[in-house]
């Protein structure tokens, strides 16, 4: 099974995830909807920039305007 940690593309670290052991991911709305591994979803506005499957992350852009 692949789960993967959310983070925003500015961090740069990956110390502040969005959304951890994710399992699904999916847009609706125009939004992100990340879905854990109990069912909880954590939805995000934004795009995604980079999904690395041997890291096990997904970086999303904020939407423009915000900070």
């Amino acid at each position: 099974m692949c789960l993967s940690t959310i983070y925003y593309a500015d961090d740069k670290k990956h110390e502040e995830p969005l959304a951890e052991d994710v399992t699904e991911v999916r847009i609706r709305d125009g939004c992100l909807v990340f879905t854990d591994l109990i069912g909880a979803d954590t939805e995000i506005a934004g795009d995604i920039e980079c999904i690395d499957f041997v890291r096990s992350y997904i970086t999303v852009r904020r939407p423009e305007g915000t900070a």
